[in-house]
């Protein structure tokens, strides 16, 4: 009776352990981008080529709850809560062909696992395509809307702050400082190069204080 009970319970602990494997491809993939139903189809259709029958998924933005009924009726429930979001292709497409594989044949515990942390730790190889797009994005959109190329570039340049506030490990105050730093000393160019003069006056303070608080709220945020 005494093995009996130690078998039965090292299966439920395997059950277990595949289950929050499952879980954590599924999570790849919600903290990815993936819509909700992909993220519930694939959870559920990797549980049941591991031999779970029913398999009922609730998915949220910011949580995650699994219950699985193995063949013999025990019931399992598992749960994850979701901190944060991205959009990643690479990982959506990673997870997709791990759940292909898996439907195809099962993988061993270990090896699911260790593919599954392969997916959360994959580099990517061309970390610049993001903070380009930035720039193309932003010229793009000035010029298709009515602007010049000369509104182009500076739209590009603007959207270097964005790029700089994703990539650099400073606090938000320094990023903004530097950006604002960054404006002003092309600003000063400008007018110098123009021959104008700054003038104060309240509309320009005003504007500058709302523009300041913009920024550092945007940076906060």
């Amino acid at each position: 009776m005494t093995g009996r009970r130690q078998s039965e319970g090292a299966e439920m602990e395997q059950r277990e352990q595949v289950l929050c494997a499952i879980l954590d491809a599924g999570e790849l993939l919600l903290t990815a981008g993936a819509e909700v139903a992909r993220v519930e189809d694939t959870i559920r259709r990797m549980a049941q080529a591991y031999g779970f029958g029913r398999v009922d998924v609730l998915t949220i933005t910011a949580s995650m709850i699994v219950t699985a009924q193995a063949e013999d009726g025990a019931v399992l429930t598992q749960t994850r809560r979701i901190l944060r979001r991205e959009t990643d292709m690479r990982r959506i497409e990673a997870v997709n062909a791990l759940s292909r594989a898996v439907c195809g044949a099962p993988l061993p515990l270990e090896e699911l696992r260790a593919r599954v942390e392969a997916i959360r730790t994959m580099r990517d190889d061309m970390p610049w395509r993001i903070p380009l797009a930035y720039l193309v994005i932003s010229g793009s959109f000035a010029v298709f809307f009515g602007g010049s190329v000369r509104d182009g570039l500076a739209a590009m340049l603007c959207s270097i702050g964005g790029v700089c506030i994703k990539g650099v490990p400073w606090t938000p105050l320094a990023i903004n400082g530097a950006r604002n730093a960054i404006a002003a000393c092309i600003t000063g160019a400008f007018l110098w190069r123009a021959g104008r003069r700054l003038r104060w006056n309240g509309a320009v303070a005003c504007g500058a204080l709302s523009l300041a608080l913009t920024t550092n709220l945007y940076v906060f945020a």
